[in-house]
């Protein structure tokens, strides 16, 4: 359930104080870290400017809880404002033919966005695919740097809905999306909606001493990329300029596999500028609604 109270400034900044000391490697984020949401109506909701952090990793790369740990940390400072994608791809997510690591995580789809941004090494990531001193892939130490930089332009530029229906027992799935221009662009989007499962447990290599074995058996992965539901790089948004308060509707089916857990998957929506496809606006939603 997401959190719609806004953190106070100054507590936030004492977080990103204590992270760029984790993270001794980083740059200092100059202040305003987060200015307050704008509201785009009398009666609707604040909106909030969300980041999109994709993670490249494997359950045979042994360096990659240490991302998954970052990430974590990095969800508790900026809460709903950033949005985890672990993608599993290259030669560390291999699946093997039996035990320990015959589940399969890869998708083709990952495997694209794996190998259209040079994936190089193990744990790293983008946040909202935006270029750092030349490269958009990243170390996870500079992970919390990149996003803080990304939330000081807290003005969204475009308000993202997700609805979905689908039948548990089936795997049928419709999404209906719904994009909401704030300002008037010329510029020409794409949206792309991804299918995450949560929490599954199976084993996963490791570098801690605390396991001699280098195996934790029951680790927990988060955020699985198990889908890119309307293609790899998404389809068009628009194909003209979009006026203020323009709405964009699309409507997307999808036959899910019967082997994924429908109560621990959610919807991640994105909005990327078509020419240089970076990442502008973010949205996610768990696709069963808890009662």
């Amino acid at each position: 359930m997401k959190k719609n109270h806004l953190m106070p400034i100054r507590s936030l900044m004492s977080l990103l104080a204590c992270l760029m000391m984790m993270f001794p490697g980083c740059d200092i984020v100059e202040p305003p870290y987060l200015e307050e949401p704008v509201r785009s109506g009398q009666d609707e909701p604040l909106l909030r400017k969300r980041v999109l952090l994709e993670k490249f990793t494997g359950h045979q790369c042994q360096f990659c809880p240490e991302g998954a740990e970052t990430a974590s940390r990095l969800e508790e400072i900026f809460g709903d404002q950033l949005i985890v994608v672990s993608i599993h791809a290259g030669f560390f997510a291999n699946a093997t033919p039996s035990a320990p690591f015959n589940a399969e995580y890869r998708t083709l789809d990952g495997n694209r966005v794996h190998d259209r941004f040079q994936v190089s090494f193990f744990p790293s990531g983008m946040v909202n695919r935006t270029p750092v001193n030349g490269t958009a892939i990243l170390g996870h130490a500079a992970w919390g740097d990149a996003i803080g930089r990304q939330l000081a332009d807290s003005v969204p530029l475009f308000q993202i809905s997700i609805n979905s229906d689908v039948d548990p027992s089936s795997g049928a799935l419709i999404i209906n999306t719904s994009v909401k221009a704030l300002s008037q662009t010329s510029k020409t989007y794409k949206l792309s909606l991804l299918l995450l499962e949560d929490s599954i447990v199976s084993p996963q290599r490791t570098n801690k001493p605390s396991y001699p074995s280098g195996l934790i058996e029951n680790y927990t992965h988060r955020h699985v990329l198990r889908a890119a539901l309307n293609g790899t790089w998404g389809e068009p948004l628009n194909t003209s300029a979009l006026e203020k308060d323009q709405v964009v509707a699309l409507e997307t089916p999808y036959q899910m596999n019967k082997n994924w857990n429908a109560r621990q998957c959610y919807i991640v929506a994105f909005v990327a500028d078509e020419a240089g496809m970076e990442v502008i606006q973010a949205e996610k939603k768990p696709l069963v609604q808890a009662k």
